[in-house]
């Protein structure tokens, strides 16, 4: 009897124990959850100066109190390599008396992740997961410490795992979807950008990476609106600002494009890009003047860009200054030797200039980087023409007239390399293809007339020339016309 009544005693005051441990554990989780962490550990360390005389179940519950110790230094601050020490001496106690203690292996998790040893913190959030695989936090760790791993089909695994605990987890669903990204699944990123604006209306990033998404499909007005509704959440960002310019320039709303541009600028004016696309809205609006010192404040900001150099030879051509427009485009082939749309650009001004046989040279060096460029062979057979290579000339501008089959003032050049090669019956082809697609190209019924003369067809020339006289009566060359005519 006297064994018996000190066995309930014996009970009595283990049950007593292991109440007031697990009434200190929870008295510390309350204190961590509202980030005191010095009670955190107060109350933690009177649970482990309680002792129990079943080790099993001190161990458990000591393991408990050393993992709930350690991850309050890394709550805490987990930058301090104090914090990280402390942490990992605790985390490492806790799973000495228990291994399936999920904080402790949590804690490693986060002390190695704060310290890059991504593989290490795989393994310790993995350890945490597989004890706790409902908690969106232990998962959402995992996922970061496998993103920044490289770990790419994993992450997103675990991204998936969160949403499916907690659909509403902060960042949960973008970071989905940027790991959607990653992985070059496009259709899955958008997915998951338009479930985390669903869950997260406010989520200005996320409409941000839509409108990113559906501009590169070619989704122009729901581009748009995405960016537009970006910049209602957040207009300090000045990338929503010239996405959303760049989706109204391609729009064709110039305007709207420009002011866009401009506030982008105002948010980041250091800019080299935001002024250079500032620059070519400008240019093309006919505002070359400020476009040029736009373009220029882009050079001195990032002078080894040679697009934005190849659009000060633009700007410089458009204000009627030719020499200064070739020494910007020869900086963008300084810059990149293999910048054809400037050493295109390079060669039509040299060739205008009649530096004809120079503007061969660096044309067919384009062409032999771009054999199916029109741009390239339009020009290439353009200063053919001039240098009457008549042959050549005919194979380029075929080569461009195949590439660019609507474009009138291609077809009329080769139209007039037919003609200085003779080929008339295909001069008198091509000029008619010319008046279908462009029926007021008056230059073009002039040379059909001079093609039926010289095929002796002199009806069909009269017929051809006094329509040009009665349709276009202030046609320049009007009098030469009518020398004709009165010739026939």
């Amino acid at each position: 009897e006297e064994r018996q009544r000190e066995l309930e005693q014996l009970n009595a005051e283990e049950r007593e124990k292991t109440e007031n441990i697990q009434d200190a554990l929870a008295a510390a989780r309350r204190s961590l959850d509202s980030e005191d962490y010095p009670r955190t550990r107060s109350r933690l360390q009177q649970a482990l100066e309680i002792e129990l005389a079943d080790a099993q179940s001190e161990n458990r519950l000591h393991a408990q109190a050393l993992a709930m110790m350690a991850r309050s230094y890394v709550e805490e601050d987990v930058e301090s390599s104090r914090n990280r020490a402390e942490a990992i001496s605790y985390a490492n106690d806790a799973l000495q008396k228990d291994d399936n203690v999920w904080e402790a292996h949590y804690s490693l998790g986060r002390v190695y992740d704060e310290t890059e040893r991504y593989d290490d913190a795989i393994d310790a959030y993995s350890a945490a997961a597989r004890l706790r695989p409902d908690s969106a936090r232990v998962l959402y760790e995992l996922a970061q410490a496998q993103y920044r791993a490289g770990e790419y089909r994993a992450a997103r695994s675990s991204y998936r795992g969160v949403v499916r605990v907690e659909p509403a987890y902060p960042n949960a669903y973008y970071n989905l979807g940027i790991t959607n990204l990653q992985l070059s699944d496009r259709e899955a990123a958008l997915e998951a950008f338009r479930f985390a604006v669903e869950v997260r209306p406010e989520d200005h990033a996320a409409q941000y990476r839509i409108g990113t998404l559906l501009l590169q499909e070619g989704d122009l007005a729901g581009a748009e609106e995405r960016f537009q509704t970006a910049i209602e959440l957040d207009s300090r960002d000045a990338r929503y600002h010239s996405r959303l310019a760049t989706a109204l320039y391609r729009q064709g709303k110039l305007s709207r494009a420009e002011t866009e541009f401009e506030r982008a600028l105002d948010i980041e004016p250091g800019s080299g890009l935001h002024n250079y696309n500032a620059a070519l809205v400008k240019s093309e609006l006919g505002k070359q003047n400020e476009a040029l010192t736009l373009i220029r404040r882009a050079i001195q900001i990032n002078d080894r860009e040679p697009e934005y150099h190849y659009t000060l030879g633009k700007i410089e051509e458009a204000l009627g200054r030719p020499d200064a427009a070739m020494n910007a485009h020869m900086a963008a082939v300084q810059r990149d030797s293999g910048y054809t749309k400037a050493l295109v650009e390079l060669g039509r001004l040299l060739s205008d200039a009649g530096s004809h046989e120079q503007a061969l040279q660096l044309l067919t060096n384009a062409y032999q980087r771009e054999p199916g460029s029109f741009e390239v062979n339009n020009n290439l057979g353009n200063v053919h023409l001039r240098l009457e290579s008549f042959d050549q000339a005919i194979d380029h501008l075929s080569t461009a007239v195949a590439i660019r089959p609507d474009e009138p003032q291609a077809q009329y050049n080769l139209a007039i390399a037919y003609i200085e090669a003779g080929r008339l019956d295909r001069a008198e082809a091509t000029l008619g293809d010319v008046l279908k697609l462009r029926p007021d190209f008056w230059q073009a019924y002039h040379r059909l007339g001079e093609v039926y003369i010289a095929k002796s067809e002199d009806d069909a020339a009269r017929a051809v020339l006094q329509r040009l006289l009665q349709e276009n009566p202030n046609y320049r060359e009007r009098e030469r016309v009518e020398q004709i005519l009165a010739g026939l």
